[in-house]
């Protein structure tokens, strides 16, 4: 809501406002082929926005943000691009160690979340 009315944007307040008078009462209508937005890389950011989403705390997994960001996203941006990038069998094995970790804490976290009905929050 702060949000909205940060935008100083009339038609759009005025949506909103109608939207809460006239259709809070009725059963919501989603579109799951749009539920979960990935922008094609999983960043931080995007990675947040999906926990958020499905009532997962991300704090947890901030510690391993650079993790994400820089051991994985820039690396595969980088090959992606056409970029040499030496990885050793040592650091792959490690990094490969590390989020194969994070999605089984993850998974864990998901698991535990449809068990508890968060997604319906």
């Amino acid at each position: 809501m702060h949000e909205i009315r940060q935008s100083r944007k009339a038609r759009l307040n005025a949506e909103v406002i109608e939207f809460l008078l006239n259709e809070m009462g009725k059963r919501a209508d989603l579109s799951l082929s749009r539920a979960v937005d990935t922008r094609s890389n999983l960043s931080t950011e995007v990675f947040e926005n999906i926990a958020l989403s499905i009532g997962i705390n991300p704090g947890p997994y901030e510690a391993r943000y650079n993790l994400i960001d820089k051991s994985l996203l820039k690396r595969r941006n980088e090959i992606a691009h056409g970029e040499y990038l030496d990885v050793g069998p040592d650091d792959y094995r490690t990094l490969a160690d590390e989020i194969l970790h994070t999605m089984r804490l993850y998974k864990t976290d998901i698991e535990n979340a449809a068990g508890a009905e968060l997604f319906r929050r």
